[in-house]
């Protein structure tokens, strides 16, 4: 019998980034003067990359992945990117991702503690240690 359940939030409990991503990987195709799911593709395989590492001794938070895997992307492309800035940027647009479907049921047919952790801040995580703390 299981005592607790330990879930990561991003990509488990609630969909990832992906319109914001595609937006700034449009961004960085726009000055390079290439496709947008070629800049996409490149800052997914170097995100993937540093995450794939991020453990341990070298754990970064997701904050700094975005930030340096933005800042490779752009400087593969030969073009500059504020990526700090383009970060902060959506952090600070308070947009609510959405959960899974299954998400909430899940939650609330468990009966064990649960305890979410994430590399993402805690404000971004803010809304789902609500919904869990109210199961």
């Amino acid at each position: 019998m299981y005592r607790a359940v330990l879930l990561d939030v991003y990509g488990t409990l609630v969909h990832d980034e992906d319109a914001w991503a595609a937006e700034v990987a449009s961004l960085v195709a726009s000055l390079a003067g290439t496709d947008p799911d070629v800049a996409a593709r490149e800052w997914s395989a170097r995100i993937w990359a540093m995450a794939d590492a991020a453990h341990g001794d070298n754990f970064r938070r997701l904050a700094d992945l975005n930030l340096n895997s933005l800042a490779e992307t752009a400087a593969h492309f030969g073009v500059r990117v504020d990526a700090r800035q383009v970060c902060r940027q959506q952090v600070e647009s308070g947009r609510r991702l959405p959960l899974f479907a299954d998400s909430l049921p899940f939650l609330a047919a468990i009966d064990v503690p649960v305890c979410l952790v994430s590399d993402a801040t805690v404000t971004a995580c803010t809304p789902f240690w609500i919904a869990a703390a109210s199961r």
